[in-house]
């Protein structure tokens, strides 16, 4: 399990940087550099300046169109893949979801091309009277059954995974992605 840090070390850390500052500026006769930068803020601000109230609405409304640019961009910056989360992969359909920008493998669910039920996995016939380790899906709602996926169950996840990356990379999940929304 992993530790939350505290704000409270790093706190008296710089707690006991600024007192050491302070004593060390003291000792150097220079005064406190403290009350010093706060005077020069004082300073700043309190200065009198004379500006049209035009200027200061332009200012104003030009901050807050920055900030509604800056808001709306980083809206904008979650890439569109993250919106494909459902495909056909080995003739099974899958949902998924992601861990930040990483694809979630425990979120995978199996569903059935018929009728969207959740699918269980078998171990699959050799056609020659033996069973091998080949995973295939069947539906209990249905009776689909899907060929033989080429994996066993416990590598299935890490094999569609891998496929719906590359279909990512590749750029295939567009049209996945297109057929959704129709």
């Amino acid at each position: 399990m992993k530790q939350r840090r505290s704000w409270w070390p790093a706190f008296w850390t710089t707690v006991a940087g600024t007192v050491v500052a302070e004593i060390i500026v003291r000792l150097l006769g220079q005064g406190s550099l403290v009350i010093w930068f706060l005077r020069l803020i004082w300073r700043v601000l309190a200065t009198p300046v004379t500006l049209p109230v035009w200027a200061i609405a332009l200012a104003l409304f030009s901050v807050i169109a920055a900030l509604a640019w800056l808001v709306r961009l980083a809206a904008a910056t979650e890439p569109e893949w993250l919106g494909y989360r459902r495909d056909q992969v080995l003739g099974v359909v899958w949902e998924w979801g992601y861990a930040g920008r990483m694809i979630d493998l425990g979120s995978l669910v199996p569903l059935c091309p018929r009728c969207t039920h959740r699918l269980s996995f078998g171990r699959a016939d050799s056609g020659q009277g033996y069973y091998h380790n080949h995973a295939i899906a069947t539906c209990e709602n249905c009776g689909f059954k899907s060929a033989d996926l080429g994996v066993t169950a416990n590598d299935l996840p890490g094999r569609v995974g891998r496929e719906i990356e590359r279909k990512i990379r590749t750029e295939e999940y567009k049209t996945a992605l297109e057929s959704t929304k129709e």
